[in-house]
């Protein structure tokens, strides 16, 4: 037997032909009907069984959730580009499904950012403009980032390569080293 198909040798009624052998498919012995027909039987019952069984009962579960606080951060600027400092909470609406939302605190702090540099290094970039671009990645991550900012660095010709992983200014000397090894 193959693939599921049962076959029965052809009747002895046609001549033996040497080294051809007659099947004809679709024949199944009645030992093999009587064996499907009962697992059909017990498939059936046991579906029988399963339904009249009562469901299992669970205990109902409520699960409780609530948002305390939503931090909103933002950045205000001008029609020239310029950053807009020191508005007051009543310069802004916070909206929630389109119903305005009472602003419960308000800071001006100054958020944590992480910043990811990106250094093209072919080419068009050799003499000068490297060294210009480094010096200005330097002095980007040493003046202008507070110590709790983090960055990495990355530099790209035909393909991207990652300079640093992810550190903050204090761990400057790992982007200096990088930044010294920087060759178009």
């Amino acid at each position: 037997m193959s693939q599921g198909r049962s076959y029965r040798q052809a009747p002895a009624s046609r001549p033996y032909t040497p080294g051809r052998a007659e099947y004809t498919v679709g024949v199944v012995p009645s030992s093999c009907r009587l064996t499907s027909l009962a697992m059909v039987a017990a498939a059936i019952g046991m579906t029988a069984l399963a339904a009249q069984a009562p469901p299992i009962q669970r205990a109902t579960r409520t699960l409780r959730s609530s948002v305390d606080l939503t931090v909103v951060t933002v950045t205000v600027r001008d029609g020239d580009g310029r950053l807009v400092p020191d508005l007051p909470a009543e310069a802004f609406t916070i909206y929630e499904d389109g119903e305005p939302q009472t602003i419960t605190q308000f800071t001006h702090d100054r958020v944590p950012i992480g910043v990811g540099l990106l250094l093209d290094v072919s080419d068009s970039m050799y003499g000068q403009r490297i060294k210009d671009a480094c010096a200005a990645v330097e002095r980007f991550l040493l003046e202008l980032l507070a110590q709790d900012d983090a960055l990495f660095v990355m530099t790209f010709n035909h393909m991207p390569k990652l300079l640093t992983t992810w550190i903050t200014p204090d761990e400057s000397s790992t982007v200096r080293s990088a930044l010294n090894a920087v060759r178009p």
